[in-house]
């Protein structure tokens, strides 16, 4: 489809746009912004393929692809905690053969809580676009239960720690009485623990684990 300026836009101009979500009465939550410059030169010579980004231990990992057919391109790596506000954190200028392989961007000291990532992408003729906003979370404990899966006979937790730790785990009924209570070490990143715990009745039951920083996670399950 067309879209058809109004008579006052002309080449060079630079238009800013807001997207957002609104829910009733409340202020409206926004979701994106992004900057259409007004040119008769033709399309970018820039292709991104792809971006993406990862969460290892305490840094969070971004990836892109962006193939490249005129000149040198300049990558903006541009972070925000509240997807509307972003800086630049670093950049990577790269020749046409460069833009050929992926690139990687490592943030060694992310935001605590979320961090939303984009790429300011300029071509050999200055001509500017963005990627798509990638949303990573850091959990401000350092540790995070994921998931818990149960079945008849165990069950089993997933979970995220910034380091390695010792972690007191119990596991208690509605009516207050601990079912299940160990001590166990565990590495960081991303691992899991298979609580063998026998015959239990089905209904709810809360997953409370104490870390080493005196942090107490609850997390509750159905069985």
């Amino acid at each position: 489809f067309k879209v058809k300026p109004i008579s006052t836009v002309t080449i060079g101009d630079s238009l800013n746009n807001r997207a957002g979500i609104y829910f009733d009465f409340n202020p409206p939550v926004m979701t994106n912004m992004a900057t259409t410059i007004v040119s008769l030169v033709s399309p970018i010579p820039v292709k991104l393929e792809y971006f993406s980004g990862s969460k290892k231990n305490e840094i969070n990992m971004l990836t892109w692809k962006a193939p490249s057919t005129n000149g040198s391109t300049n990558f903006s790596i541009e972070r925000s905690d509240d997807g509307i506000h972003f800086r630049s954190i670093g950049s990577i200028t790269a020749t046409t053969e460069r833009c050929q392989l992926p690139f990687n961007f490592t943030d060694d000291h992310p935001l605590a809580g979320k961090n939303y990532y984009r790429l300011k992408i300029t071509d050999a003729d200055r001509v500017i676009f963005y990627s798509k906003i990638l949303l990573i979370e850091n959990n401000k404990n350092g540790f995070e239960i994921l998931s818990v899966i149960s079945n008849k006979q165990n069950s089993i937790v997933y979970f995220n720690s910034s380091k390695q730790q010792t972690i007191q785990l119990k596991i208690i009924a509605t009516d207050g009485k601990t079912i299940y209570n160990s001590r166990n070490t565990i590495t960081p990143g991303n691992s899991y623990m298979n609580l063998q715990l026998g015959k239990m009745a089905s209904g709810v039951y809360t997953l409370v684990i104490y870390t080493n920083d005196g942090i107490v996670i609850t997390k509750r399950f159905t069985r």
